[in-house]
């Protein structure tokens, strides 16, 4: 996930302030995967470095956020991860490339609602 998306969905005003963010953060994150990142092209200033997350850095950005929005996407991690221990969220393994292939697009489209 692009960060200023995260940084827009999370409703921080600023979105390149997820940055700095993800700089103060970047051992933790690098610890769920290499921390992705490429220079943006200069439009003016200084080339920008622009960073892309997998999915728990993504969830870590959001723990880490302190914004209104970023409280709500918490809640609704820890109420996801309270129905699987309570077991309500019980899905059977797929067995098949296409059974896979359909949960992991349903997999992101849970965590696109999560992040809205």
């Amino acid at each position: 996930m692009l960060d200023v998306e995260l940084a827009k969905h999370l409703g921080m005003k600023v979105t390149r302030t997820i940055r700095t963010l993800i700089k103060d953060n970047a051992s933790e994150l690098a610890d769920h995967g290499t921390l992705m990142a490429s220079a943006t092209k200069s439009t003016g200033g200084r080339p920008a470095k622009v960073f892309y997350l997998n999915e728990s850095q993504a969830l870590l950005v959001c723990m880490f956020s302190r914004t209104q929005k970023a409280a709500l996407v918490r809640k609704q991690v820890i109420d996801v991860f309270m129905a699987h221990r309570q077991g309500q969220l019980i899905q059977p393994e797929p067995t098949t490339a296409t059974e896979v292939t359909a949960l992991f697009a349903q997999q992101m489209a849970d965590i696109h609602l999560l992040m809205l």
